[in-house]
């Protein structure tokens, strides 16, 4: 199905198949869906509305693994009240935002889960879940999300049988593929995240042929220096590691014609804005731009890494306050922005880039700021970062 959302430029097309979109300046197929342009013209220099939103349920989890950016475990706070998300999802439909990714800690370890993502179905929005497969009932988990006709499931799969358990716990793979396989068999599009370390990376041919009869896509990322991972920077990719990883990972896209194989930060690029778009927005990431994530307690942030690197970046909280208020009116969320873009141009700017070097990691950059942590993925020392952050967040 296709979404049109009208913007003042054109708009945005919304693919639910794939769960990609595409700023357009005019319409050049018919779409299945037209949302109502915006009440109001608030600003022509970003969108109306996220396209998507990154909501975390919950922070608690039944599994502790080693890199979590979150930091999750049993013990993890379960988040706000049933009526607080059901308020959330409400604004979040009521500005036309399209999407919405459910996240966790394990989403399925608060007894609501089902009551909430049914609620956001019934409102309209496209829906897909981030899970660990690891469930107490599986078939009870399989027949809601069948129920619910999720757009998608995404199932970290980190590693081999024995690389996955070391980050995830003992027999947590084979429970996380026999989720997978239930998901395939009742038709529920499927994709595979992998968290990329030095103990892992080799594996990517044994992961895809695993998993290829099963799932749409596979996505393949760094491992980012956030809550946990911090604690497992030593097995962070170098820049030649991550790029060479890349390289052999896409080439494998020949054997599995079939599968979407993403790297090289391809999901973050695909949800960035583009001037070639559309000429009236400047390139920008995604964070703040045209995603925005929130946390179990209805906390606003930019990107979802940002949640556990720097509270500094907490933009609002939409227990109390609106969306649109924080999203056309916040002055640090335009600072981030006016970083983000800065960072972006001096990506561009690099000869590296797209070539060796996928850029688009403003998450890095904070951890370089913040925790003073080496950035292995960026190798340009000629031209210093934008210093602009630290003006805005106090």
């Amino acid at each position: 199905m296709k979404i049109f959302r009208p913007e003042f430029f054109g708009g945005v097309l919304y693919d639910s198949q794939t769960l990609r979109f595409r700023l357009v300046q005019e319409l050049n197929e018919e779409p299945d869906v037209v949302l109502p342009p915006p009440s109001k013209v608030i600003r022509k220099d970003i969108l109306s509305a996220p396209v998507r939103a990154y909501f975390e349920l919950t922070r608690r989890c039944n599994l502790a693994c080693k890199h979590c950016f979150v930091s999750s475990s049993p013990k993890a706070p379960i988040g706000e009240s049933t009526s607080n998300l059901i308020r959330i999802i409400d604004d979040l439909a009521d500005n036309r935002v399209i999407d919405v990714r459910f996240t966790g800690g394990e989403l399925t370890t608060r007894p609501d889960w089902f009551e909430v993502l049914k609620h956001a179905k019934n409102r309209g929005l496209q829906i897909s879940v981030n899970t660990n497969g690891i469930y107490l009932n599986l078939k009870d988990v399989m027949a809601k999300l069948t129920d619910l006709k999720v757009n998608q499931v995404t199932i970290s799969i980190d590693g081999a049988e024995i690389n996955h358990d070391f980050m995830r716990g003992k027999g947590s793979f084979r429970k996380a593929i026999t989720s997978l396989i239930a998901l395939s068999k009742i038709g529920i599009p499927v994709r595979t995240n992998t968290v990329l370390t030095r103990r892992n990376a080799k594996d990517v041919p044994q992961i895809l042929e695993t998993v290829h009869p099963y799932v749409l896509e596979a996505n393949f990322f760094h491992m980012r220096p956030v809550g946990r991972g911090v604690n497992q920077n030593h097995l962070s990719l170098s820049y030649e590691e991550h790029y060479h990883s890349a390289k052999e990972t896409l080439a494998l896209r020949k054997k599995y014609p079939k599968l979407s194989i993403m790297h090289f930060e391809q999901s973050y690029r695909e949800r960035s804005v583009s001037k070639k778009d559309t000429s009236k927005l400047d390139d920008n990431f995604s964070h703040g731009n045209t995603t925005i994530n929130i946390d179990c307690f209805g906390g606003v942030w930019p990107n979802g890494y940002n949640t556990y690197q720097d509270n500094r970046q907490l933009l609002g909280n939409l227990v109390t306050e609106r969306l649109s208020d924080i999203w056309n009116f916040s002055e640090k969320l335009d600072g981030l922005r006016a970083w983000y873009k800065a960072i972006f141009s001096r990506c561009q700017r690099c000869p590296e880039y797209l070539s060796q070097c996928p850029g688009l990691s403003p998450e890095m950059r904070i951890a370089e700021i913040n925790q003073n942590v080496n950035n292995n993925f960026c190798i340009n020392t000629d031209e210093p970062v934008p210093k602009l952050y630290g003006n805005f967040v106090k």
